[in-house]
């Protein structure tokens, strides 16, 4: 049929040709293009299907202290955007998703104090310093700049060592004013010693303090007891050994003795039994340099006893007791002969 009329074939084809063109272009139309976009750490889109998404970037650890991030990004595709994904490697740590500022390390010293900021960010200050090792010898120890960084070392001294540093054998100074013992030692130590009092067990003291002792051509100073205490402790000093004291008058007896105890005895009678009678009171007596207070009987009384002193007259109620008092006591003569 197309043979006998070929004009009529060629617009058939025609029309076939474009009814398929509208039809491809039908079905792109019917489907949206993909969509992408960044926010921070947040990508988030509708894909070519008509899904939404949103994926967030992380941080991964995966050596020791080093760490990734996997993070989104968007991309032309199929007429719109789409996301994609990729590894970042951290040259330092790794928060929320980002990589952080690699820190610059550095390395400061001034005199024997070393400072500075590590490669992880933490900072650091160290002190030079002295150890006593064996055999009495000395050892430098601290850190030193090397550049940004920061280097331990440790050296041996054949000397002394002061402040982290070794040096030549120091002539040892020594002197004592007021109680105060200062000096440097051979090692180069700075020394100073306060005299004190010290309470070693409950109630017995000893004087601790410094004093030069010859050593290394010169005088160092040493720490040591200085005395032990027999009588007590003051102002860095041992007490004296206490002298008693003691007075009377008016019948009362007062005075320290050599204890520390203060002490008043007043003249008082007594009734020790029915109808007799003692006067007990105090004295002075000789002791330890002094005069220290006792308590004694000071008499027995045959008459009576009255404000602290023996009636000289008996009482006429008492007569009997007195009759009584002197055979008691020509009893006891009969007894001692």
């Amino acid at each position: 049929m197309f043979q006998k009329n070929p004009v009529k074939w060629l617009g058939m084809s025609v029309l076939l040709l474009a009814l398929l063109i509208m039809g491809v272009m039908s079905s792109a139309s019917a489907q949206a293009a993909p969509s992408c976009a960044k926010d921070g750490i947040v990508t988030s889109g509708t894909g070519a299907n008509g899904q939404s998404y949103r994926y967030q970037d992380s941080c991964l650890k995966y050596s020791g202290n080093k760490y990734l991030v996997r993070t989104g990004y968007c991309y032309a595709y199929a007429g719109g955007m789409t996301y994609g994904s990729k590894v970042v490697f951290c040259d330092a740590g790794c928060t929320n998703g980002v990589c952080e500022t690699k820190v610059s390390p550095s390395c400061t010293k001034v005199g024997n104090v070393t400072s500075g900021i590590k490669a992880d960010g933490s900072s650091y200050t160290m002190t030079d310093g002295c150890a006593k090792g064996s055999y009495d010898k000395y050892m430098a120890y601290g850190l030193r700049c090397n550049g940004s960084a920061s280097v331990a070392f440790r050296e041996d001294c054949s000397g002394a060592c002061v402040d982290g540093k070794c040096v030549q054998s120091i002539v040892p100074t020594c002197a004592k004013q007021d109680g105060v013992t200062t000096g440097v030692r051979a090692d180069g130590t700075q020394v100073t010693i306060n005299d004190e009092c010290k309470e070693f067990v409950p109630g017995q003291f000893l004087v601790y303090g410094g004093k030069c002792s010859p050593h290394a051509g010169g005088q160092t100073p040493l720490g040591y007891v200085l005395s032990f205490c027999e009588y007590g402790c003051a102002n860095a000093k041992c007490l004296d050994k206490p002298v008693p004291t003691c007075t009377k008058a008016n019948g009362v007896t007062t005075g320290v003795r050599v204890d520390g105890t203060s002490v008043k005895f007043t003249d008082t009678c007594i009734e020790f039994g029915p109808g007799q009678f003692l006067v007990y009171g105090g004295k002075c007596s000789p002791y330890s340099g002094g005069q220290t207070p006792m308590g004694y009987v000071m008499d027995f009384c045959d008459n009576g006893c009255s404000n602290g002193a023996c009636d000289t007259e008996p009482k006429a109620q008492v007569q009997g007791v007195k009759i009584f008092n002197q055979s008691f006591k020509n009893i006891q003569k009969k007894l001692l002969k």
